[in-house]
């Protein structure tokens, strides 16, 4: 819960890591910064998978109508 509120300081404000750092105490600007590091690289892989799966569908969508309409799709060469 800590690391998110601070990745949210961070994200939504204008604060500086020092600032964010000081505000929660026990904490110096680096560890500001590797927890935001965490945080997006765990952000990051849900992103990456969805982009995958939806041009896999999106793939499967145009060869599925281009069939109905009695055309041949190369989407791959």
């Amino acid at each position: 819960a800590r690391s998110l509120s601070v990745y949210f300081s961070r994200k939504c404000t204008q604060k500086t890591l020092n600032e964010i750092a000081m505000f929660y105490g026990k904490m110096q600007y680096t560890g500001v910064s590797q927890v935001w590091r965490r945080i997006e690289k765990k952000l990051r892989l849900p992103v990456l998978l969805g982009l995958i799966f939806m041009t896999a569908w999106l793939c499967q969508m145009i060869v599925g109508i281009a069939y109905l309409a009695g055309q041949r799709v190369i989407i791959f060469n």
